[in-house]
């Protein structure tokens, strides 16, 4: 047998998209060299059990974040809501046992397969205290659940083509607006998660310097503003179509 090829799948040419993939690399990186701070002073102070489930969860995130960009950058919208789940995830657990630490121990003794020590519905309560951000972080939550899931009520956002009837339903215009959308959210999602393993941290005596994460998150931020806002307007354009009575974005085939 001679030897194999694969052609690589092509990337998106969406520069918007690159540069905030490039930036959630750059997040990405920082975050490994923060562990790897961590890890090296660990081997002269002690390491106590909330520094390394905060570094458990970080190096998991990470791994996730980084099938996230490649996925992002071929262009593969819905697989990437897929992880998003897990990142998503991955952040609140770090971020309640930074706040809630007397809870740890649930998490170190848990043995069920079949579900996680924590709720997410109690750790959106847990974290959100206020109504509004609460209700936007679990829709954000459930708009990925309900991809991943492959549930048909999400049309052609779980699936590649919808059915009404007898009719097919397929997306009119792919803008790649939602890429953006995810490939922001995950690179926030793993700063906040990163946020609050280094206050894990700093409790346990360790010594970090957040700037260079500080950094990377403010021009992640600043890059993805306008297509953020343009991607909000079209959003409330498809409300208001929606209430006329038209249907945004979807092209009927019979």
């Amino acid at each position: 047998m001679g030897e194999l090829g694969y052609k690589p799948l092509p990337l998106t040419t969406d520069q918007t998209i690159m540069v905030c993939c490039q930036l959630v690399g750059r997040i990405r990186g920082t975050v490994v060299d923060l562990v790897l701070s961590v890890l090296r002073q660990a081997t002269s102070r002690p390491f106590d059990k909330y520094a390394k489930i905060a570094c458990l969860l970080l190096q998991r995130a990470m791994e996730c974040l980084c099938s996230i960009e490649f996925l992002i950058m071929l262009e593969r919208e819905r697989d990437a809501a897929v992880l998003l789940v897990t990142l998503l995830e991955l952040s609140y657990d770090v971020r309640f046992a930074e706040r809630q630490p007397h809870r740890i121990d649930e998490w170190i003794r848990h043995r069920d397969r079949n579900r996680k020590p924590w709720r997410v519905g109690q750790l959106l309560q847990a974290l959100y205290p206020d109504d509004d951000e609460r209700e936007s972080a679990r829709a954000v939550y459930e708009h990925c659940s309900m991809i991943k899931h492959a549930n048909p009520a999400g049309g052609t956002l779980t699936m590649p083509l919808g059915v009404d009837g007898r009719i097919i339903i397929a997306r009119a215009n792919n803008t790649r607006d939602l890429l953006a959308a995810y490939a922001f959210t995950a690179g926030g999602t793993a700063y906040e998660a990163t946020r609050a393993a280094l206050k894990i941290w700093e409790r346990a005596g360790f010594e970090i310097d957040p700037n260079a994460l500080e950094t990377t998150w403010r021009e992640l931020s600043t890059s993805m503003e306008q297509r953020l806002i343009a991607i909000l307007k079209t959003l409330r354009q498809n409300d208001q179509d929606l209430q006329g009575g038209t249907a945004p974005g979807e092209g009927q085939q019979d």
